[in-house]
């Protein structure tokens, strides 16, 4: 099978909701039909065609299930569905610099939802930072006096501070930083930031820059699910590996 062959496979939606119903494991043919809702002729079709390119296979108990190249093709099917769905959205902001293996397994933020608005980030900020009880890293070009204050009120509470940020922003803010920013907040810097990064115990969050390389604040992706928050969490460790660690 060619590669063109394989996405003509993929391009039915029918054939989709098919490899869907069988990532649970073996089921009979009478499952598939209901947890479907396809009709028997169509779904005779389906099954023909996928059993043809070796995605599909019968057992001997006569279940369907899905062959090894079958469980490996449904893998990507996530990933391609969560750039379709936001393809808008990626063909005006620059991924390049985030690592590959995390472009590869971009479909986990398909658990987050879009921020339209700085108005929404600003009501998140409110809401969310009382609730963190462990830590919150940030990777960012600007912190604001707001933030500054919330971040002194969590080091008060003992919540471990990470920040990556430029040589300059990390200059001004802790020449003006309280003595227990000074003291307990871990700062790094990057000479370019152009990515914002947010990953705590609770929730996390990601601004990809547009294509001119400034970070998009209007739009970026906000989460409290795991998978979300796991991804971040392997971005941000990437970004703070570079950094340079800061002294005044």
């Amino acid at each position: 099978m060619s590669t063109w062959e394989l996405f003509r496979t993929l391009s039915s939606k029918s054939r989709i909701v098919v490899i869907k119903a069988l990532e649970t494991g073996p089921i009979r043919y009478s499952e598939i039909l209901k947890s479907t809702g396809l009709n028997t002729t169509d779904l005779s079709r389906q099954l023909t065609r996928l059993i043809k390119d070796s995605i599909v296979e019968k057992n001997s108990s006569d279940l369907y299930q899905m062959t090894q190249f079958g469980r490996i093709v449904a893998t990507s099917i996530p990933m391609v569905s969560f750039l379709v769905e936001y393809q808008g959205y990626f063909n005006t902001h620059d991924l390049s610099i985030i690592p590959s293996n995390l472009i590869e397994d971009i479909s986990s933020l398909r658990k987050g939802n879009m921020i339209n608005s700085v108005y929404e980030s600003i009501d998140l900020q409110r809401n969310v930072v009382p609730t963190i009880r462990e830590r919150f890293w940030m990777l960012t070009d600007d912190l604001s006096p707001t933030w500054m204050s919330s971040i002194q009120s969590l080091l008060e509470q003992d919540v471990e501070i990470r920040a990556i940020v430029t040589p300059d922003l990390a200059k001004k803010m802790m020449l003006d930083a309280s003595p227990i920013i000074k003291e307990k907040m871990q700062v790094r810097t990057l000479d370019l930031v152009s990515l914002v990064l947010g990953y705590s115990d609770k929730h996390s969050l990601i601004c990809f820059p547009n294509l001119d390389g400034e970070p998009d604040r209007n739009h970026y992706l906000f989460g409290y699910d795991a998978v979300f928050r796991h991804w971040v969490f392997h971005c941000y460790r990437h970004f703070w590996e570079q950094a340079t660690p800061f002294q005044l």
